[in-house]
């Protein structure tokens, strides 16, 4: 059996941006990071949570922001976490999170709405991707094709049988099963290569990969799920499968350990030395790999293989935070703003207090602020009271056109008290210009 750990560390970190609130450092107002990640319990994930013990314990020696792991078991707790983080009202807090599952998109949409800062690490949840500081994920997408190139290099030919074990219902699962099938039908190369063209798969030959939908990066729901599908023999003709974790790929190995599979069929389905695929690391299949367990099942496969890219990319995530808090250029709050009328001058006067900060431990020269010149007695710092003069000289200019007309009708006024038509339309332009000038004052 030809045993192989396909290494990827290949980190793709897409940028966004938000509104955020002003990070000050100084005595007790350094801000604080809080990382969210799965607990240690789980081959890759939980080596996720070691690489940020590490990262977190640099951040916290540099003193100029302070930082703590928080690992949830589940999506449940993970929400309430974050919910329990935004409920203390801290000032100065910032997040990374590796989210467990897509449930926690309405807890980091909270955080969106509490504008605290956030990075996201592998799990990439699209409803609120743009609004993270960055995205910070493995090429799921090149696991699929990877593991799409070794199969075929192993002989997988356009129509045969494959079978997918897939992780949940995320992004990660979606860009593993499309590297899978953009490899196979030439959409996506591999380590720079496409798939030969006569080995390509048309969207007919797809319709035989099967998928068993979401496992939930469970063992023993994998365990499961194997031993019901190998429960109709006919299964055991089922040469290839791609199991998209390790932990999947090790329910499959214990399903064949185990009892629950008739002996007839797991011996029908090893003597067609199978194809193994897992992704994440993991090492008790790393330890299968080694031939240091599961040997009498191990060695009758024609392959097993892991995938993975590095966990240590969250140290990646965490700096990303780190840069984003010493890069922050929004200095200044606004404190206080004092203002009244003067009613002697038709002004507002008054004071406005404002608080203007430097981010300390950056390695930035610090440069006392200008706050510019502030021009005092404003004519019109809102545009009502220069519009309140303008409506009463209007007024006054109409009166005194309306007297002007008066008098000038008066005097042209004939002993039958009737006007001239001439004079009459003269009068009545007068009085029209006259209050037309009076409003343009």
């Amino acid at each position: 059996m030809k045993k192989t750990v396909v290494c990827m560390l290949i980190a793709a970190m897409t940028m966004g941006s938000m509104v955020s609130s002003v990070f000050a450092d100084g005595e007790g107002d350094a801000t604080h990071i809080y990382v969210l990640t799965a607990p240690e319990d789980h081959g890759w994930t939980g080596s996720v949570a070691t690489f940020a013990k590490e990262k977190i314990e640099e951040v916290n020696d540099a003193g100029t922001y302070s930082a703590e792991l928080i690992t949830s078991a589940d999506a449940a707790e993970q929400i309430v976490n974050i919910e329990d983080i935004i409920a203390a009202g801290e000032d100065n807090i910032a997040v990374v999170i590796q989210p467990i599952d897509d449930t926690v998109q309405s807890a980091i949409q909270q955080l969106v709405d509490a504008e605290i800062p956030y990075v996201a690490f592998d799990r990439i949840i699209e409803g609120v991707a743009d609004s993270a500081v960055s995205n910070v994920k493995g090429d799921n997408e090149g696991i699929g094709a990877a593991c799409a190139a070794y199969y075929t290099e192993q002989g997988l030919k356009p129509g045969d049988a494959v079978y997918v074990y897939e992780g949940d219902t995320s992004s990660v699962t979606t860009l593993r099963d499309g590297g899978f099938t953009k490899y196979l039908t030439g959409e996506l190369e591999y380590d720079g290569k496409t798939i030969a063209d006569d080995a390509k798969w048309s969207e007919d030959d797809l319709k035989s990969i099967t998928y068993s939908g979401a496992m939930n990066w469970s063992r023993s729901d994998t365990k499961t799920s194997f031993e019901s599908l190998l429960g109709d023999a006919s299964n055991a003709d089922i040469k290839w499968f791609y199991a998209e974790d390790d932990e999947l790929a090790m329910g499959i190995l214990e399903a064949l350990q185990g009892g629950g599979i008739d002996d007839a069929t797991k011996e029908k389905f090893l003597g067609n030395a199978p194809y193994l695929t897992g992704c994440g690391g993991l090492d008790e299949l790393y330890a299968v790999l080694r031939g240091e367990s599961f040997t009498d099942i191990a060695d009758k496969f024609g392959g097993i293989v892991s995938v993975t890219y590095s966990p240590a990319m969250i140290q990646t995530a965490i700096q990303d935070m780190v840069d984003y808090l010493a890069d922050q250029t929004g200095r200044m709050t606004l404190d206080n703003v004092n203002a009244s009328f003067d009613s002697s001058t038709g002004n507002l006067s008054g004071s406005i207090t404002v608080n203007l900060f430097f981010m300390a431990g950056t390695g930035q020269t610090y440069t006392e602020p200008n706050a510019g010149s502030v021009a005092y007695g404003t004519d019109n710092i809102f545009g009502t009271i220069e519009s309140g003069k303008k409506s009463k000289k209007s007024k006054k200019n109409k009166k005194k056109a309306a007297e002007t007309t008066t008098e000038q009708a008066a005097s042209d006024t004939g002993a039958d008290g009737q006007t001239t038509d001439s004079q009459e339309g003269a009068n009545t332009q007068d009085a029209v210009a006259a209050e037309t000038t009076g409003q343009a004052q």
